[in-house]
């Protein structure tokens, strides 16, 4: 179980960098072969297990709901700051790193579409 999170733009999934986070992979299928894309929707899913570490550095990820993506720059790159972004070769591990990671993901995201809305449920 997790978050599942979107960064919405007039009520769709974001266009975003490439990314690789918690349960997504991001690629399509060419000729039989997986590829990258150039572009992808900004949506993932993010485990509950980071939930205490969040607490911890005073962040309540579901409070960005229905927020502005530039409204929830400055709180998520305090969070990623304390929690750093190394992370465990185990996604599931309640690591601070791997806690960071997921948030510094969605800080991109805020950063490439600061008009966009969060949708986290």
């Amino acid at each position: 179980m997790g978050w599942d999170i979107d960064l919405l733009v007039d009520g769709k999934p974001a266009q975003v960098e490439p990314h690789e986070t918690g349960s997504i992979r991001v690629a399509k299928m060419v000729d039989g072969d997986l590829v990258p894309t150039s572009t992808c929707d900004a949506t993932c899913c993010l485990t509950y297990n980071y939930s205490r570490l969040y607490s911890l550095a005073g962040f309540n990820l579901r409070e960005m709901n229905g927020k502005k993506a530039s409204d929830t720059i400055s709180d998520m790159e305090s969070v990623v700051e304390k929690l750093g972004t190394r992370k465990d070769d185990d996604y599931w591990k309640d690591t601070p790193g791997n806690a960071g990671a997921g948030l510094a993901q969605l800080l991109s995201w805020a950063k490439q579409c600061p008009d966009g809305i969060w949708e986290i449920l």
